[in-house]
């Protein structure tokens, strides 16, 4: 991992591999840590959300992204659909990864959050993966969903 970091624009870990690949004992100090070696870290938290930083100068712009809440069929592929979501909002940006900032990185996330919420009422994994129109019509259906400012902090 030491030698990969570096290449990196955007992490996007679990919990569970956070603290590994950090080597820390607490979910504050692995976001500290990564956060310090790329531009971009989403940590994903299950049904608590996730959290999403972006280095900015000296400082970290940090969001928390709330889950949706949904009664669960299956969670397998859960964390497959919210990174190949989040993936491609990144991608539909059309920004370039040094010109991605917290705002998208959090809408990004609250979209594939929203998808993997959806595909959780389903059996199944790729089966259960939502269309784009299932997806907009679940995020008009559940509201925006929350993003929550955090502190501002030093890497």
């Amino acid at each position: 991992a030491d030698d990969l970091l570096p290449l990196v624009d955007v992490l996007v870990v679990n919990e569970h591999e956070a603290l590994d690949v950090a080597g820390a004992m607490r979910l504050e100090d692995a976001v500290a840590r990564l956060a310090a070696r790329v531009p971009a870290l989403v940590v994903t938290l299950g049904r608590r959300g996730c959290r999403v930083v972006c280095r900015a100068g000296d400082h970290l712009n940090v969001r928390d992204v709330a889950a949706f809440s949904v009664s669960a069929v299956d969670t397998t592929g859960a964390g497959d659909t919210f990174c190949g979501v989040f993936a491609a909002t990144l991608a539909a940006s059309g920004r370039t990864p040094g010109a991605v900032d917290v705002e998208l990185l959090a809408e990004a996330a609250r979209r594939g959050a929203a998808a993997a919420a959806l595909a959780v009422t389903r059996p199944g994994a790729q089966d259960a993966v939502p269309t784009l129109d299932d997806l907009d019509a679940f995020l008009a259906d559940h509201g925006a969903g929350g993003t929550e400012p955090v502190k501002e902090q030093k890497p």
